[in-house]
């Protein structure tokens, strides 16, 4: 059941860090958006959100949002 938990947390912070969601979104996206350009930014989230929907276990995205709340749950407790 939790055999990719830490895989799969390291790809959400990844994710959460690069895309805009949060407090990154005045930092960190504006300072790779100027680095990088939008084109090469937008490629690359594109790219992220594929990869972590391949990685996670399940068919549909209740059952990926199923597997990572009970690997979560499990490392916890």
């Amino acid at each position: 059941m939790v055999k990719n938990t830490l895989k799969i947390m390291l790809l959400i912070f990844i994710a959460w860090l690069w895309l805009p969601t949060g407090p990154s979104d005045f930092i960190i996206v504006v300072w790779l958006i100027d680095t990088l350009g939008l084109a090469m930014y937008t490629l690359i989230s594109a790219l992220l959100i594929v990869i972590l929907y391949n990685v996670i276990e399940g068919k549909t995205i209740k059952d990926k949002f199923n597997t990572i709340t009970k690997e979560i749950k499990h490392l916890f407790k």
